[in-house]
């Protein structure tokens, strides 16, 4: 089975997300795991940079429940779309989710899929993110990036806390 291996974008993407969003809560407070709990509804959006080899490029995007334990545990379900091609993430597709939130309220999250489809075939999938923790932990901007055989997926979103504790 084919891996696509997700890496992060450098720094520079991530402070230019966090300043757009208006600071991080750790600009008053420190943050750790248990700043972030419960659900958020995320939404991506993204580019397979392809046209160095084959002329084009292919999107990328997903939606979907992340939950978050305060502990360092996380679970997404949801849907992916890449180039087209669906994958509804259940119990079946999702493997694992981790994360760790530091003092300064930025944070890394692994999340590990399997059988993710993708234009002719199927793929695991380890997406490797980060996030700031901002607007009092109600929102969490992101992003990741990954390599498709050797061509860069470029990919960033938001979580929206969808309630209050």
């Amino acid at each position: 089975m084919p891996r696509l291996i997700v890496t992060t974008l450098p720094i520079l993407l991530a402070t230019s997300l966090f300043a757009v969003s208006g600071g991080t809560y750790g600009k008053d407070k420190e943050c750790s795991n248990g700043t972030i709990k419960g659900d958020y509804w995320t939404v991506l959006d993204g580019t397979v940079f392809l046209a160095p080899f084959v002329g084009y490029n292919m999107p990328a995007a997903g939606s979907g429940l992340l939950s978050f334990d305060g502990k360092g545990a996380c679970v997404f379900s949801g849907t992916v779309n890449i180039g087209g091609a669906i994958t509804n993430v259940d119990a079946t597709k999702f493997v694992s989710c981790t994360y760790s939130v530091f003092p300064d309220c930025t944070s890394e999250q692994t999340t590990v899929l399997k059988d993710v489809n993708v234009p002719g075939g199927t793929v695991s999938l380890t997406a490797e993110s980060n996030f700031g923790v901002v607007s009092k932990a109600k929102e969490l901007p992101f992003e990741l990036s990954a390599s498709v055989n050797g061509a860069p997926l470029i990919v960033t979103g938001t979580a929206q806390k969808t309630e209050d504790d």
